[in-house]
């Protein structure tokens, strides 16, 4: 076989790959209904709202165009604060003042904002970068951030914080918890948290990024990013947030390169490791300052499923779950829901309080 049918069928192989994801996330999609309707993207009638295939076409078949330079139908340019805008002009070498007139090219070159038809309208990433309230418009652009006591989800929550805003606010305030908590670098955070938060397909993105604070390390897991570890994953990816990392790069948030550098941001924070699943991108700082042995999760815990774990997390205050609710929330069917549940009931993480479907499980 010659080098350019190897190449050939590593390509297709690649291709094939990235289909068998996209397809899978578009299942999620449809089952969840969590696309935000807002987006719009031209068609033969002109612009009219993005359906989850249309936006992963988009993605598939034009890398040109950038996810987050799309215009956010039913916003307006006064959801985004030129007060904002203006500190981040000056702070990346702008004039000292800068006119409303200005201020609009400059998003404009930034692609902050788009031409929507009958004015301008703010793009998703100038939501995400310079909006009043981007979670109105944004669910996904949170981060959940807990503090557990101990060394996995079943010890008690210390703490818990929910962060919004804008990405520059969000980035400041999660690494600023975190190194209050286990003294990390407050500078390496920032760009750690930064490729968390802007490598991210906002579009598709049906959840928000989970931090969880343990004894012995610090887990991340960061949902919308549809792809898995090899350089070119990267690349692509870069090419679908192109207006986030370009503002970020002008605070040296990230690398000015199209595709973030991983080794660096690993370097700078010891014990850094990556894994990835189907539409999400996880990693785990381990604590380098704890002398003590980690504590390790029992067999029962590192046995469940990502659901499971959800359920564990998002019910603890509510202290009870039903199958139905259970199902809605990670868009299963109620059989697949109550296996779920009745296999949390026999390793002793729930107790059941009622009998067939749609019965209530409490928490131990």
């Amino acid at each position: 076989m010659s080098r350019a049918e190897v190449v050939s069928e590593n390509q297709g192989s690649q291709d094939r790959e990235r289909n068998r994801q996209f397809l899978a996330v578009l299942e999620r999609l449809k089952q969840g209904g969590m696309l935000a309707p807002q987006i719009f993207v031209e068609g033969e009638e002109g612009l009219h709202p993005a359906a989850a295939p249309e936006l992963l076409l988009l993605a598939c078949e034009r890398p040109d165009v950038s996810g987050d330079a799309l215009p956010i139908h039913l916003s307006s340019v006064s959801d985004l604060s030129l007060l904002k805008a203006r500190d981040y002009m000056r702070e990346t070498g702008g004039p000292g003042t800068f006119s409303d007139e200005d201020c609009f090219k400059a998003l404009e070159n930034l692609k902050a904002v788009a031409w929507g038809g009958d004015g301008w309208l703010p793009t998703l990433g100038g939501l995400l970068l310079f909006g009043k309230s981007p979670q109105q418009y944004v669910p996904s652009a949170r981060v959940s951030v807990t503090r557990y006591k101990g060394g996995h989800i079943g010890r008690p929550v210390a703490d818990k914080w929910l962060v919004q805003g804008t990405l520059f606010e969000i980035i400041e305030e999660v690494a600023y918890l975190v190194s209050q908590i286990k003294g990390y670098p407050l500078g390496s955070l920032r760009s750690f948290v930064a490729a968390i938060v802007g490598y991210r397909n906002y579009l598709l993105a049906a959840d928000f990024v989970r931090v969880r604070i343990f004894d012995d390390r610090v887990e991340w897991e960061c949902p919308g990013t549809l792809f898995a570890l090899e350089e070119e994953w990267w690349d692509w990816m870069a090419g679908q947030c192109h207006v986030v990392l370009s503002a970020m790069a002008g605070r040296s948030l990230v690398e000015k390169s199209p595709a973030f550098s991983r080794d660096r941001v690993v370097q700078r924070l010891p014990g850094c490791r990556w894994w990835a699943d189907e539409g999400r991108l996880c990693q785990i700082l381990q604590d380098p300052n704890r002398e003590n042995k980690p504590e390790q999760a029992s067999e029962e815990m590192q046995s469940l499923n990502y659901r499971q774990v959800q359920a564990l997390e998002t019910w603890r205050e509510k202290k009870y779950v039903t199958s139905k609710e259970y199902a809605e929330f990670n868009a299963v069917s109620i059989d697949t829901a109550s296996r779920d549940l009745q296999d949390l009931e026999s390793k002793g993480f729930l107790r059941s309080v009622g009998k067939r479907k749609g019965k209530g499980y409490f928490y131990l």
